[in-house]
């Protein structure tokens, strides 16, 4: 084991440079320091600066890249939240269309054509949910519920045949379109 000498440091028994020493290098007030040169940077009046001393070249790019990173971050945020308002409002209107609920889509145009004494209509699916009807009204009252696309009715020889169409989904009706009209014949049976 090494003994103390007289400044209170352990000698060792191992010859040749010592191991694990510490020296303190002092710094002139006026005088440069040869770390913050080493690093980059210049010491003058005592006071090192760029280099380590500061944070450095990296310290200074880290610095200037933080202000657009956080930047990005919040565009990322600011998209992805006006995407999820977009979605739930698609989905508010989709999915009840698509599980039956909603109101009721509108029938479009209803095209009417005669054949002898036949009024024959027909139009297009507006997209009917499952459990959707079509309620089919012609001008003198009478009402039809049905599942397809087209009616056909005796008509008068001589005499103009209207129908509207709604779609009925549980308790409620589409909107009425314009009624949809068809002169019969005279002289026809």
């Amino acid at each position: 084991m090494g003994k103390r000498g007289a400044a209170g440091r352990r000698d060792t028994d191992t010859p040749g440079p010592r191991r694990g020493r510490i020296r303190a290098e002092p710094v002139s007030a006026g005088g440069s320091d040869a770390r913050a040169t080493a690093a980059g940077g210049t010491a003058t009046g005592g006071t090192a600066t760029g280099g380590s001393a500061t944070g450095g070249p990296a310290a200074a790019e880290r610095d200037a890249v933080a202000p657009q990173r956080r930047a990005a971050v919040v565009a990322a945020v600011v998209v992805c939240a006006g995407l999820s308002v977009a979605l739930v409002l698609l989905g508010l209107a989709v999915v009840p269309t698509l599980l039956g609920g909603g109101a009721p889509p509108r029938v479009g145009e209803v095209s009417a054509s005669a054949d002898g004494a036949f009024a024959r209509f027909d139009w297009d699916d507006p997209g009917l949910a499952e459990g959707d009807r079509y309620l089919v009204t012609v001008d003198d009252g009478e009402q039809r519920v049905q599942d397809g696309t087209g009616f056909v009715v005796d008509g008068v020889p001589g005499s103009r045949l209207c129908v509207t169409v709604q779609v009925e989904r549980g308790d409620e009706l589409s909107a009425a379109g314009e009624p949809s009209c068809v002169e019969i014949p005279a002289g026809v049976d």
